[in-house]
């Protein structure tokens, strides 16, 4: 009998050092951690593996299919982190009363918020209803994909930073070459007003440009000549006359 009793409090004892789920009249959902033991307040690391630990009753009193249902902030009902078929339950159900589920965060960390999320879980019957909810699980902040979005962001902003340069650099060097073609073509007409300019300094200081300009102003001065001695006396006279004529007839 001693002996009896003595297994009877180590098996006790031994059941307490590992929490299990014991069968109950409902149904109960329970969040290990990677150690079995319960998830702390703090809650879960971004990679860490946890067991959900479900617990179906001893006796099921509506027929249909359970399910095990996990969302997160970035997550929800129709679309969630997590659903999985726990098998249909009907009153002659005698199969295991604990069900265990191993997952780990890693695998969703694309679903994950990794600022700091939470697992919100469920056991769901067929049609909608919930059989029972656990608390959520809070989930810490993932500080290596925090950081490996910021070294993302920053190498895309030093990247985005030498395309920006390298198209500032192309417009200038378009904008220079432009102004290359504007200089290149003032000096063009430049030359060209220098050339004609030369070319008619070039031409009054040639010989036959001298002999040109001289035949021009003797020929001026013998028509002038000419002209005054044709003018004759007579008709200096008749215009004496007529310049007396008009100032007498503008006096009057």
């Amino acid at each position: 009998m001693k002996f009896v009793y003595v297994l009877s409090v180590f098996a006790v004892l031994l059941l307490s050092l590992f929490p299990t789920a014991v069968a109950e009249d409902a149904w109960t959902v329970t969040v290990l951690d990677q150690y079995g033991d319960l998830v702390r307040p703090e809650g879960l690391e971004p990679s860490a593996n946890f067991t959900l630990q479900v617990g179906v009753p001893t006796t099921i009193t509506t027929s249909g299919g359970r399910y095990v249902v996990i969302t997160t902030s970035r997550t929800n009902a129709t679309v969630p982190l997590y659903r999985k078929s726990l098998g249909l339950f009907g009153t002659d159900y005698n199969g295991t009363h604990s069900i265990n589920i191993t997952l780990n965060l890693k695998s969703y960390e694309a679903d994950l918020n990794p600022n700091g999320d939470f697992l919100h879980i469920w056991i769901e019957r067929t049609g909608g209803s919930i059989e029972v909810e656990a608390d959520n699980i809070i989930v810490r902040a993932n500080f290596s994909k925090l950081l490996d979005d910021l070294r993302r962001q920053f190498f895309a902003y030093l990247q985005q930073s030498e395309t920006d340069t390298k198209n500032e650099l192309w417009y200038m060097k378009q904008a220079i070459q432009q102004y290359q073609k504007y200089v290149l073509a003032l000096a063009a007409l430049l030359v060209f007003v220098a050339l004609f300019s030369a070319r008619d300094i070039i031409r009054k200081n040639q010989k036959s440009h001298k002999q040109a300009e001289a035949s021009r102003s003797a020929f001026d001065a013998w028509l002038k000549a000419y002209v005054t001695e044709r003018f004759s006396m007579a008709d200096k006279a008749q215009e004496s006359v007529d310049k007396t004529m008009e100032k007498n007839g503008r006096g009057s």
